[in-house]
């Protein structure tokens, strides 16, 4: 039917009709209308929940994506790593020392050298606790979460932002990776769009931009890794990812121009003071991640507020 009555238009309105169904139709990182909670008051500015609502609950594990789900997030960020048998994990340490509590052998140590069945065996909520006292033994209990298994509890009502960590020490975590998004059917074409890869390995997201090519891709930047004035390294970056990911420390208006200008998205870590949120939205910044959620809600509300 659109197509006839596009014939009886004028040429300009039918021009206009086909760059509008083309944006409609646009891969990118920008904010959907219908965000990972469902939220009816989408902001200009991603949020993403860096590790789950990891400053109000202990990261990564079932409660702390829960909570960001319930804050109302436009992306769950995930840090994945694969165990000594295949499995892949959702931690962001290199080592268990720092979340994890229970038997020595299977509890410390390296992630990579234990087994699923180890870390099953341990306690990834109760290091919170001795953290943040005032929370009691809520959280005490949280187990290891899989990949499968946080896919499994949200299925495709929230969106994914996947971080491949180290996978110089993995043999096939890229493909291990898809493999799980595929079970899941996250990598049809109608579901691409909840989910974004970042790394700090270019090799990774090459990878990945092979395999996964609908996935959008960010390149994860440590303090200072790009100075002015920046072309010749955003340019490079823009040849097989989509996006950057700078400390927030490094952002300022000529970077966040300079990325634009390349047609990459910036997404900044790991903005938990009010004013820094506000001032990167000032700026222009397309998304932010937060151990804190909950404070950029909060400064949406004060701004809508009559």
């Amino acid at each position: 039917m659109r197509s006839a009555g596009c014939a009886k238009a004028l040429p300009i309105v039918c021009l206009l009709w086909i760059v509008l169904a083309a944006s409609a139709c646009d891969r990118s990182l920008d904010s959907q209308d219908t965000t990972a909670s469902e939220r009816a008051d989408p902001t200009p500015m991603l949020l993403i929940a860096h590790r789950g609502a990891s400053g109000l609950a202990p990261e990564h594990t079932l409660a702390s994506f829960e909570l960001a789900v319930e804050i109302g997030v436009d992306f769950l960020e995930q840090d994945l790593q694969q165990t000594r048998d295949g499995a892949l994990v959702v931690l962001h340490d290199d080592t268990l020392n720092r979340t994890a509590r229970g038997p020595e052998a299977d509890c410390s140590g390296r992630v990579h050298d234990k087994t699923l069945a180890q870390l099953e065996r341990c306690d990834f909520g109760a290091w919170f606790r001795e953290k943040h006292p005032a929370v009691g033994d809520r959280f005490d209990g949280q187990r290891i979460l899989t990949l499968d298994t946080l896919i499994e509890r949200f299925g495709h009502s929230v969106r994914y932002y996947i971080e491949t960590k180290h996978p110089e020490e993995a043999e096939d975590l890229e493909d291990s990776l898809l493999s799980t998004l595929s079970e899941h059917g996250l990598l049809e074409a109608d579901s691409a769009s909840s989910l974004v890869f970042q790394s700090f390995s270019k090799e990774s997201l090459v990878v990945l931009a092979e395999k996964a090519p609908r996935v959008p891709r960010v390149q994860l930047l440590d303090r200072k890794e790009v100075e002015p004035p920046y072309d010749v390294q955003l340019s490079e970056i823009a040849k097989y990812a989509d996006g950057i990911g700078p400390n927030y420390r490094d952002v300022d208006a000529t970077l966040v121009e300079a990325a634009h200008r390349h047609g990459l998205k910036i997404h900044v870590y790991t903005v938990n003071d009010p004013e820094e949120m506000r001032r990167l939205e000032a700026l222009d910044v397309d998304g932010i991640f937060s151990d804190f959620p909950d404070r950029y809600r909060e400064l949406n509300a004060e701004a809508s507020a009559p």
